[in-house]
């Protein structure tokens, strides 16, 4: 299902800076489809309706915000981006390079709930999520990035937000299957 434009307020970020050591060589360029994984998380944000799309991490040919630490994880990348948009973001929706079938209609159901959670994600799934760019948000955030890299999960991070969890329909958990190794590679579906 793909929407319509989504308001401007709301960017889209791939988190893309890790080191990929299970895998053995940089995510971002492994293909599925065809396509590179960097490829179809940035499609399935334009199909979302998002038009502002940001690379967490430096990614050539792309709009991009490099981790002002590296290798802090994710919370590293998340923090980089949200101290470097302007005051104009209300929320960011944040999904990592490595799900390549996730779907837009769980990502319009997440900013559904956007404007009544300081975030919102799937239970049992940390990632994708959306958090509001408030004072308050970033202050969590800002607690948690200095005590990087102890207690940095991104659990941590939805708990210390308040974050409201929304059931997976279970026909869809398939989507959230993340790809670390050549192994979880071999098992998506052709």
């Amino acid at each position: 299902m793909d929407c319509k434009k989504i308001d401007e307020s709301v960017v889209g970020v791939i988190l893309a800076g890790g080191k990929s050591s299970r895998m053995g060589s940089n995510k971002v360029y492994v293909k599925y489809k065809n396509k590179q994984l960097i490829e179809h998380a940035y499609l399935l944000l334009k199909r979302t309706g998002i038009s502002t799309i940001i690379i967490s991490g430096y990614i050539e040919g792309y709009k991009s915000i490099e981790d002002v630490q590296p290798h802090l994880g994710p919370i590293g990348g998340i923090y980089s981006v949200m101290s470097s948009l302007s005051e104009q973001t209300e929320n960011i929706v944040f999904i990592p390079v490595d799900m390549p079938l996730l779907k837009a209609s769980l990502l319009i159901q997440l900013l559904g709930y956007a404007h009544d959670y300081p975030a919102v994600y799937y239970e049992s799934y940390p990632l994708p999520f959306v958090i509001n760019c408030n004072k308050k948000t970033n202050k969590i955030l800002l607690n948690m990035y200095s005590q990087l890299p102890k207690g940095g999960s991104m659990k941590n991070l939805l708990y210390n937000l308040k974050a409201k969890a929304i059931e997976v329909p279970n026909e869809l958990s398939l989507s959230f299957m993340n790809i670390n190794t050549v192994l979880d590679l071999s098992l998506l579906p052709d």
